[in-house]
Formats: structure tokens, sequence, C-alpha cells
């Protein structure tokens, strides 16, 4: 968590009222700060070229069965049936 926090897309609080207990939010005690919002197009043009790229030669009935499968294989890992 230190080595997140001293980026500029993550950060934490910490209670005013303890300085031991630490704020919890979505991300495991850290929240996104304004710089992390503003990555956000630019995560979802290079996701989306990545996509493209990983998929290329597929054709749409070949992606729905790989994922499919990747979505049984991670029911698997996280236990499930």
């Amino acid at each position: 968590m230190k080595r997140s926090e001293a980026l500029p897309i993550v950060g934490k609080e910490t209670s005013e009222v303890n300085s031991n207990t630490v704020t919890l939010y979505q991300n495991h005690g850290a929240y996104l700060t304004e710089r992390a919002y503003t990555l956000r197009e630019d995560y979802e043009a290079v996701s989306a070229r990545m996509g493209t790229i990983f998929y290329e030669g597929f054709n749409e009935e070949e992606i729905r069965l790989f994922e499919s499968f990747l979505r049984r294989v991670l029911d698997n890992l996280e236990g499930g049936q």
C-alpha cells in the first residue's frame, strides 16, 4: 500500500479520532485520486486496442466460447463448481 500511495493515483485517509484506524474505501483502504480518473480514457483506449490484437483472427462464436472457458477456469480458481 505504501508503494501505491507514492503514486499520484492512490491515496488513503486515517481516522481523525484514532490515527491507527484507516478509513476503508472500495479498494482495500485506498481511494482513487482525481489523477487516476483522468487516466481512465487512456486506459480504455489501450484496453480496446489490446482486445483487438488479442482476438485477431477469431470469429464472434470463437470469442464467446473462449471467454466461457476463461469464466469456468476463474470459477475453478475461486473454488466454485
